[in-house]
């Protein structure tokens, strides 16, 4: 079902948190991705959908 190499991620990370909590906290905001590279594929057509609906309801209390 998912790849062998992501098991393995998640099992280290599940180690760390057994071991190490305070350390297992910041591994996730390292792997973040700061710069906003979108790892989605989504097309332009559905990129401009989205910006449209956000534009047309900017007075949403709140989005998904």
């Amino acid at each position: 079902m998912f790849p062998p190499e992501m098991l393995a991620n998640v099992e280290a990370h599940h180690k760390l948190l057994r071991e190490n909590p305070r350390q297992a906290r910041i591994v996730p905001s390292h792997s973040l991705d700061w710069e906003g590279t979108q790892p989605a594929k989504l097309s332009e057509e559905q990129l401009a959908y989205v910006e449209h609906a956000l534009r047309d309801n900017a007075d949403a209390r709140w989005t998904f």
